[in-house]
């Protein structure tokens, strides 16, 4: 049934995901399907604040990003499942919802935060966005 499940990561709480993690390589098991990886960093939202780094900054903190998610799945992921890998930046849920988009996404499994701190607020209000949003079936994995 599902051929390319998305599994978004946040590099800096790899922590909180074992569970999504966890499902997304029971579904792809399941239906044989490819795994794709993908995490996003903050942009430069402001031209203001872009003009004070240089231009090659943001791509070489997504290329850095690319390979964390690559050592990532290397060291979690069994060998048997095939993996491809996406970096975005910008709002963590607007670059989600695209990446369902660009790369043909039939189910996105996302960790959520069970909302007790502020901090664990926005990151279930990422979940929460593309859960709203998004146009094919989004499993949610509670914390």
């Amino acid at each position: 049934m599902y051929q390319k499940i998305l599994l978004p990561l946040n590099m800096n709480e790899t922590a909180l995901i074992k569970k999504a993690l966890k499902a997304a390589i029971t579904e792809a098991k399941a239906h044989n399907a490819t795994l794709h990886l993908f995490s996003s960093i903050p942009g430069f939202n402001m031209p203001m604040v872009s003009s004070y780094f240089p231009k090659d900054v943001m791509l070489k903190a997504l290329t850095e990003l690319k390979q964390k998610l690559k050592d990532y799945a290397k060291a979690n992921i069994p060998a048997d499942i095939n993996v491809t890998f996406g970096v975005g930046e910008g709002s963590a849920h607007k670059q989600i919802l695209k990446e369902i988009e660009k790369e043909n996404i039939d189910l996105v499994v996302i960790s959520s935060h069970s909302g007790r701190k502020v901090g664990q607020f926005f990151l279930g209000s990422v979940a929460s966005k593309v859960v709203e949003h998004a146009k094919t079936n989004v499993m949610v994995i509670k914390e």
